[in-house]
C-alpha cells in the first residue's frame, strides 16, 4: 500500500497490511491499510453491496460474460505492468517526476483490476464496475479495501473503502505532471518536487502488489478479494 506525506517533495511509506476492527466489527484485510472511518458514516466511506445481495440470482454476472470479464481482468493487470516498465525507462533517464506519474497510474490500474475481479465474483455492483472505468478515486481507494463483517450476522459482509484516500494520489499525480505556483508566484516544477527515490519506491511497491495478487490467485485458484479470503 502506498501513502504520500508532504515534504519538500514526496515521502513514501510502504507499509504492510494492518487489519483492525471496522465499525466495531471484525475486518479481514485485503492488502490495504486500516484506520478507516466508521462505516456508519456514509459520507466518509463507500460500502459495496452485501454478499447476500450480490449473490442473488438477479445480480450475478451472466455465464456467457465470464470469459470476457476474465480477459478484462488480465488486461488491466498486464497494462499496469507495462506502465511500470515504461516508468523504469523514465527512471533510467532521470525523468523521475514522469516515472512517478506512471507508477501512480499503474496503481490505479491495479485497483481497477481488483474491481473487475470482484465484479466477476459477484461481490461488487455494476455501478462500481462502471465507475472503475470512469472515476480515478475508486481505482486507488479499492486497493485499500477491507471486509466488514457484522457481529449480528457473520454470513453477511460488505467491502469497505474510503474514497477520500484517493484524493491525495490524484493530487500527487497532478504535481508530478504540471507546474504549480507558490503564493508569491514562484514556479513549482515537478522535477523539483520528485526525487529518484520517490519514483523508484512507487514502482517497486506496485511491482510487489502485482506479485502478491498473482501469488494469491495461483495459490487459491481465485481472483480478487476471494483470493485473499479463502
Amino acid at each position: 500500500m502506498i501513502f504520500f506525506l508532504p515534504r519538500s517533495g514526496f515521502v513514501q511509506q510502504w507499509g504492510q497490511p494492518d487489519c483492525e476492527n471496522v465499525g466495531g466489527a471484525d475486518a479481514a484485510c485485503f492488502g490495504g491499510a486500516a484506520g478507516y472511518p466508521d462505516v456508519r458514516d456514509r459520507r466518509m466511506t463507500e460500502q459495496l453491496k452485501s454478499r447476500s445481495k450480490a449473490n442473488s440470482p438477479s445480480a450475478r454476472l451472466p455465464q456467457e460474460s465470464w470469459s470476457a470479464v476474465l480477459r478484462l481482468y488480465d488486461a488491466c493487470l498486464k497494462n499496469a505492468g507495462q506502465l511500470l516498465d515504461e516508468a523504469e525507462l523514465l527512471l533510467e533517464n532521470s525523468h523521475h517526476a514522469r516515472a512517478l506519474a506512471l507508477a501512480l497510474v499503474a496503481y490505479e490500474e491495479i485497483g481497477k483490476s481488483q474491481v473487475v475481479a470482484d465484479y466477476f465474483n459477484n461481490m461488487v455492483s455494476k455501478k462500481e464496475f462502471g465507475e472503475a472505468f470512469s472515476r480515478h478515486e475508486i481505482k486507488s481507494a479499492y486497493n485499500a479495501r477491507q471486509f466488514h463483517i457484522t457481529s449480528t450476522n457473520p454470513f453477511e459482509a460488505s467491502i469497505v473503502y474510503d474514497r477520500r484516500k484517493a484524493k491525495q494520489y490524484s493530487e500527487y499525480r497532478m504535481a508530478s505532471l504540471y507546474v504549480d505556483c507558490s503564493e508569491d508566484y514562484e514556479p513549482l516544477s515537478p522535477s523539483d518536487n520528485v526525487t529518484a527515490e520517490d519514483a523508484s519506491s512507487a514502482v517497486t511497491a506496485c511491482r510487489k502488489k502485482i506479485e502478491h495478487i498473482n501469488t494469491m490467485a495461483a495459490a487459491t485458484e481465485r481472483i480478487g478479494s476471494k483470493s485473499f479470503t479463502k
